[in-house]
């Protein structure tokens, strides 16, 4: 006959195993509080976008983690997915000042169509193109080098930050537009010039002969076309992504941005910019 402190034990460890594994198959489903604009809707999370800064995670130190454990059952990886393709489900745990608050499945598709949402509003503070040449559009010349930029001070990301306003907690999402090509056509039947970053803004301190990888070169005047003058598109390449609070990242699309303008290129040489 087992000892009576034995058997005590014996009974405590079934409770914790019998709790845990509870825990880890049948966690309370995430719903949310509606506010805010737009909406996501899922099977465990039915919400509608916030825009507004959360205000839990600011007031105490919260944090959503991935179930990463041993199951004591099996002492194998603990289930922390559920489900497959389109309603594939991950299992957090939201932990406040090291203290864990609750589980919750966390469909996987919520953060990518939280930041789908947000991607509109990130889309409207994409600043309006200034781009420059030199020479300027009016007095482009024939075998001499047409350098572009876009200023350094619109050359930054843009970010809007949507949260979803759980009972336990604010899932986050920051969609963040990021600039990372200028694009320049040149309008005269040749191929697009494509350079990484800004480009450099000429000074006349330069002279005609700097080079830049921002630049083109006109082999013929604009006077050959029917108009007179070349169309010339100068665009710039945003690429457009994700960051959750639940550790999750992706990229949604690449959004191109870009200004026609009519040039006219002279077939003479330059003397100054």
């Amino acid at each position: 006959m087992p000892r009576p402190h034995l058997f005590i034990r014996l009974l405590l460890s079934i409770a914790s195993i019998t709790s845990f594994t509870a825990l880890i198959h049948r966690p309370p489903v995430a719903l949310a509080d509606a506010s805010g604009s737009g909406s996501v809707t899922d099977d465990n999370i039915e919400a509608q976008v916030s825009y507004t800064t959360p205000s839990q995670d600011g007031a105490t130190k919260c944090s959503w983690q991935r179930v990463k454990g041993i199951d004591p059952v099996t002492s194998g990886q603990a289930i922390s997915e559920r489900g497959s393709g389109p309603v594939l489900e991950t299992l957090y745990f939201r932990e406040c000042n090291n203290i864990i608050v609750k589980y919750m499945w966390v469909k996987n598709s919520v953060p990518a169509k939280t930041a789908e949402v947000a991607q509109s509003k990130v889309s409207k503070l994409i600043p309006t193109l200034l781009a420059r040449t030199a020479p300027d559009n009016d007095k482009l010349v024939v075998n001499v080098g047409t350098w572009f930029w876009v200023p350094k001070s619109l050359w930054k990301p843009v970010s809007v930050t949507a949260h979803i306003p759980t009972t336990v907690g604010p899932i986050s999402v920051t969609t963040t537009a990021t600039p990372k090509k200028v694009i320049f056509h040149p309008g005269d039947g040749n191929k697009d010039v494509v350079c990484t970053g800004p480009g450099t803004p000429w000074r006349s301190s330069f002279g005609d002969h700097a080079t830049s990888d921002c630049s083109y070169t006109y082999s013929s005047a604009s006077h050959i076309s029917d108009s007179r003058l070349y169309t010339t598109k100068m665009s710039v390449e945003w690429a457009i992504t994700y960051t959750s609070n639940l550790g999750i990242r992706g990229h949604i699309m690449d959004k191109r941005i870009g200004v026609n303008s009519r040039v006219r290129v002279f077939e003479k040489q330059a003397l100054s910019r």
